[in-house]
Formats: C-alpha cells, structure tokens, sequence
C-alpha cells in the first residue's frame, strides 16, 4: 500500500511539472505574440523548450517536440482570432 502511495504521488508530481512548463510556454508564447522583443518572455520560451526537449524524459515518455508544435498550433489559432 505505502509503495503504491509513493508511486502515485510521484506520478501526480511530474503531471504536475509537466502541466505547468506547459501553461508557461503558452504563456510566453502569448506574450512574445504581442511583445515580440520581451527579453522575460524570450528567456521564458527558451527554458520551456529546453525543458521539453531535453528534461521532459524525466518526467513523462511524452515527446516533446510534438508538445512544442501543439502549443505553437493552438497559441498561434488562439492569437488570430
């Protein structure tokens, strides 16, 4: 039982990381849509992309190159509107 217990919070832990390196990379994404130059949304953006192409592994057997495109694909629809 407590094994399973540490499995599982481990588990909703790096869910956890992975969705907020997701909620900041759109976000610097929104922000450099209508602030191209923003060194803070820049510095942003390129942490979240090392994130996913280098770290993401350790956290989920996601591929984060497809992550990266996703949120460019619904940032960029979001933006046009």
């Amino acid at each position: 039982m407590t094994q399973d217990w540490y499995f599982e919070s481990y588990e909703r832990l790096c869910e956890a990381v992975v969705k907020q390196a997701v909620y900041d990379y759109q976000r610097a994404l929104r922000r450099l849509a209508r602030h191209p130059h923003d060194e803070e949304a820049l510095r942003g953006k390129e942490e979240c992309e090392r994130f996913f192409r280098r770290d993401m592994a350790l956290y989920s057997d996601l591929d984060g190159e497809v992550i990266i495109k996703a949120i460019r694909q619904r940032v960029d629809k979001e933006m046009k509107r």
